[in-house]
């Protein structure tokens, strides 16, 4: 063994014995050790930092084992130890692989940037009670609540949970299926107010209902309503419309529309009126066939004709039209009376003077002097009624009353022998006595009727004025 001082360094060698020292000392001028090598071991370096004892070691493989606390800036390559403990912020930018159990204590959150791989799980929570705990084989189980924004999956596994319902207080949305009953029905406040029976037809307001029928609207007096708004703001009219639509499929599979039945706008005013219509497809498209305006006014193809005109057929395969009346009802009625007694002679047809009218609508009947006719505004069917009462009629004699017609404007008369009557009623023993004729007769127009009577007393007689009245009345054609 040799010593050499250089100064404060001190070595020790001897090669020719295995345990002589082999040592490098440094130290300052009072002694003190700075820096220590021990090459004692057959490829280990020990070294020792301001003591003779080990500080860190090297081997020939360069593995460095430090026994104390190693700060630096910067770490480079791998790290590879059993043990660590890390008492500030860790940052992992890439995978980090756990194989053991990671135990986290008092710390807020664990942030990851890239992915964290558990190869047993990991557990959630304080260690006396773990909330959270996920297994490897993909199932998570805590004690807590789990509140998310969307659930995935079945749910088949889940407990305390109606899985054929969507339940909060008495309100639900539910699915059953008893194995032919299949419906969907929604409940609100304890009553079901919807259901979807296994037919596919919606009931509302009622759990059935027609079973033809796709929908189905129960309710009272003031709550079955359907409402269609329509929310474009507008004032023209045909406008503010809402449609249903019937439609129906062709042989060749086109669905085409058949009949819209609209409610809309109607006048361009701003304003609430509003009208119906009922559009119809004639081949070429729906087309209005039938509407009712805000004042009550009917249309037909869109028209709503003139005052006056009627509603009339063109036949099968053509629209109705509004027409005039081929003949007009210009008079309807006249009722004509006698004003003070006439004097009529005997064993002749004598010409009643009705020389005044209680009414005449037509202004038909003439009752001027020589005049006393009604004639015919059109041709057409004719309603008539006379009455005359004559006095101090002889007990065994006749007295007749009949019509008379004029075809050629009033220049000869003819008697309607149908219209001829001979009955009458004797009023008291006085021998006064009252005739009357009525019925139907056709009348073409500008012909002319007027009343006569005839008596064979063998002596004039009076007619009494207070008895006697013609009336004619227009049916129709």
């Amino acid at each position: 063994m040799s010593t050499l001082r250089v100064s404060n360094i001190e070595a020790k060698s001897d090669p020719s014995s295995s345990t002589a020292d082999e040592q490098v000392k440094i130290t300052n001028s009072n002694g003190d050790v700075l820096l220590y090598v021990d090459g004692r071991t057959s490829g280990i370096t020990t070294v020792g930092i301001n003591t003779t004892a080990q500080s860190f070691e090297v081997d020939s493989n360069n593995n460095f084992n430090f026994t104390g606390i190693v700060t630096a800036t910067k770490f480079s390559g791998p790290v590879d130890t059993t043990t660590g403990t890390f008492s500030s912020d860790v940052t992992i930018s890439g995978n980090l692989g756990v194989a053991g159990t990671i135990t986290y204590e008092d710390v807020a959150r664990v942030d990851a940037t890239g992915v964290s791989t558990f190869r047993e799980g990991f557990g959630v929570g304080p260690l006396a009670g773990i909330a959270l705990t996920a297994y490897k084989d993909g199932s998570i189980r805590t004690s807590g609540v789990i509140t998310a924004t969307t659930y995935y999956g079945s749910g088949a596994n889940l407990t305390g949970i109606d899985a054929t319902q969507i339940v909060t207080g008495n309100t639900s949305v539910q699915t059953v299926d008893t194995g032919s009953d299949g419906h969907v029905k929604v409940t609100t406040e304890g009553s079901e107010r919807l259901r979807i029976d296994n037919g596919g037809r919606l009931h509302i307001g009622a759990t059935t209902g027609p079973s033809n029928s796709k929908l189905s609207i129960t309710g009272t007096d003031a709550t079955n309503y359907i409402t269609l708004k329509n929310t474009t703001a507008s004032d023209s009219s045909g406008t503010r419309k809402s449609i249903i639509v019937f439609q129906g499929t062709r042989s060749g599979g086109e669905v085409t529309d058949l009949v819209h039945i609209a409610g809309q706008h109607d006048g361009g005013s701003d304003n609430d009126w509003g009208a119906f219509r009922v559009l119809v497809n004639n081949g070429s498209g729906v087309t209005e066939r039938f509407g009712i305006g805000q004042g009550g006014e009917v249309r037909i193809n869109a028209q709503i004709g003139s005052a006056g005109q009627v509603l009339q057929s063109a036949g099968s395969g053509s629209p109705a039209v509004w027409a005039t009346p081929a003949s007009s009802l210009t008079s309807q009625s006249v009722q004509a009376e006698m004003v003070g007694d006439q004097t009529m002679g005997t064993n002749a047809w004598n010409l009643v003077k009705f020389n005044a009218q209680n009414w005449d609508t037509g202004s038909n009947y003439d009752h001027n002097t020589g005049n006393w006719y009604y004639q015919a505004p059109s041709t057409g069917k004719y309603w008539y009624k006379a009455s005359a009462k004559l006095i101090d009629l002889g007990a065994d004699k006749e007295f007749d009353i009949a019509l008379y017609k004029s075809t050629d404007n009033g220049g000869s008369y003819t008697i309607q022998k149908k219209s001829q009557r001979w009955v009458f009623t004797r009023e008291n023993t006085a021998s006064v006595v009252i005739v009357e004729t009525t019925g139907l007769m056709e009348l073409t127009s500008g012909h002319r009727i007027r009343v006569y009577t005839w008596h064979n007393h063998g002596s004039n007689r009076d007619l009494d004025d207070n008895f006697c009245l013609f009336e004619v009345f227009r049916l129709g054609d």
